[in-house]
């Protein structure tokens, strides 16, 4: 209840900013204009009433400094006016930032699509399943798993100590397939990350969230990228799974708009601040030598990728490692898991906050301190559009308003659109511009004020576990999407038998594995993997 109480306290704040405004340009100052303006509370019985009366005095107030402002008075409303464009310019700097090292970094990525056989022996690849209650979430992922093109893999599912039939599911598939089943009490997703860990034999870590799911080659791209001997740790490409609802459509336009191009940007220019949990992978070397995941922060992720980086680890994204995620459907289960992320990311920056400025690294010096700053921008931004709004109706200011929410949305048109384009997702997605503007951006700067709020005050977060539904299934078309990952647009005309080379080089590395022709990941699930893969292994 008070979560409800504190979104509505929140609205009504920025709703009657202007109100505040008025109250300090129509009482005495240095500039000595106007008187104040409430003289009598009665009305404020009447929330409406008072509502309109406050936006009524501000356009006295209004015309009472633009009349001084002659004479050296201040106009409040100019004042909004200017800063307005100060944050479209900012803000159109930032997509600006973000779309030009995004398209470095697409141009640089192509090489990962490139076919070829192993030069070397494959190493190990140990796979790291937490789970705690993901009964419904836990067959899909690890059918996903069993598909994969990287072969020479262990798989290890860790129950925390699931309530639920998680374990029971999990001896099922152990039972089926060649895999690791471990069991402990609960102590929390970074305890049964580590404890898997510390299990493993490969010298190659991959973690997944048990709500998620590989496509085929989702490992083999992981791999590409550590090729490199000077890259320590990769994080991979996470997209919504189910995105029918309006809810689940903005929170996959989030995905693609937030964490896809950041980190495309973030890792052109060495500062990636979060490796996903859905999807990433590291040397188990590295990991060890920077102690392993935290249990000081609630996003272990971004814990362990500060660290990689303040140890001098290299850590880069690869857009052509998929993950298909199960996100929440409801509101309070999408309130309640991105304050999680905002508070757990406040507490990693305080934790890493003397590392901000003090020495010339990117993560330093461009990663965290965009990381902190990128959200209260948006809240700015969200303030003066919501005060935009109130004037164009009790003011008339429709022009005003018309340029501003223009501004707004052609950004947003423009970012969406490349992000599209260059991701190969369906541009559908376009008409859900104007709603995630209005709407669920609003959404996120609340979840970033409550946590900010609580951050500052100390008030101690926990771990709201979501309920899973089992959505976390490839949808019709998204296996195209997978497919068409290993040609980059560009290259589709160059290298039209690209596709060929490589189901090839599937069926010559595993004679039984099935071809791929369009079925869903869940359906290339094959018996037979045990056997081979217990073989190799």
């Amino acid at each position: 209840m008070h979560k409800r109480a504190m979104m509505a306290a929140f609205i009504m704040l920025l709703s009657l900013t202007p109100a505040v405004a008025t109250a300090a340009v129509s009482s005495p100052s240095p500039w000595g204009h106007g008187q104040v303006c409430f003289g009598d509370l009665s009305p404020l019985l009447n929330p409406l009433q008072a509502h309109v009366m406050c936006w009524k005095q501000w356009g006295l107030a209004h015309d009472q400094a633009s009349a001084n402002h002659s004479q050296g008075g201040i106009s409040v409303w100019l004042i909004i006016n200017r800063a307005s464009w100060v944050m479209i310019f900012g803000l159109s700097t930032r997509v600006v930032f973000i779309l030009w090292f995004s398209s470095k970094h697409h141009r640089a990525s192509k090489r990962l699509l490139q076919p070829r056989l192993w030069e070397r022996e494959q190493p190990l690849v140990s796979i790291i399943v937490p789970c705690y209650n993901e009964g419904p979430t836990l067959a899909n992922c690890v059918h996903g798993l069993m598909s994969q093109t990287y072969h020479h893999t262990e798989i290890i599912l860790v129950d925390d100590g699931s309530k639920d039939n998680t374990w029971n599911v999990a001896r099922q598939l152990a039972g089926e397939y060649d895999l690791i089943t471990l069991h402990k009490e609960n102590g929390g997703k970074a305890s049964a990350l580590r404890y898997g860990i510390d299990r493993c034999t490969g010298s190659i870590v991959v973690c997944i969230d048990a709500d998620s799911i590989f496509v085929p080659d989702t490992v083999e791209q992981l791999m590409r990228s550590l090729e490199d001997p000077n890259v320590s740790a990769v994080g991979g490409n996470v997209r919504v799974a189910n995105r029918s609802g309006v809810l689940t459509a903005c929170q996959a336009l989030d995905y693609i708009i937030g964490l896809n191009s950041n980190g495309r940007a973030y890792s052109q220019l060495g500062c990636m601040q979060v490796i996903p949990g859905a999807i990433g992978a590291f040397r188990k070397d590295a990991y060890y030598a920077v102690g392993g995941h935290s249990h000081d922060t609630l996003v272990e992720d971004m814990d362990l990728t500060i660290a990689f980086a303040q140890h001098g680890y290299r850590v880069i994204f690869n857009p052509h490692a998929l993950a298909y995620t199960e996100a929440p459907v409801t509101l309070k289960d999408f309130l309640n898991q991105r304050y999680r992320w905002t508070y757990g990311g406040m507490q990693v920056l305080g934790k890493y906050k003397r590392s901000m400025f003090l020495h010339w690294n990117p993560m330093g010096m461009i990663g965290m301190p965009m990381h902190m700053i990128s959200p209260w921008i948006n809240i700015i931004v969200s303030m003066l559009l919501l005060n935009s709004v109130v004037a164009a109706i009790f003011e008339h200011k429709v022009s005003s308003l018309v340029i501003f929410l223009g501004a707004m949305y052609l950004l947003q048109f423009v970012t969406l659109t490349y992000m599209l384009t260059i991701d190969r997702e369906t541009k559908r997605f376009l008409f859900m511009t104007g709603v995630e503007t209005i709407f669920y951006i609003h959404l996120l700067n609340f979840v970033t004020v409550r946590s900010g709020i609580n951050y500052i005050f100390h008030r101690q977060a926990k771990w709201d576990k979501i309920p899973r539904l089992g959505t976390n299934q490839l949808q019709k078309g998204q296996e195209g999407h997978a497919k068409d990952s290993h040609i980059a647009s560009p290259a589709a005309d160059l290298e039209p038998d690209l596709e060929p080379v490589r189901e090839w080089f599937s069926t010559r590395c595993n004679p039984d594995m099935p071809q791929r022709d369009g079925r869903s990941v869940a359906s290339l699930a094959h018996p037979h993997h045990a056997d081979v893969r217990g073989g190799q292994a």
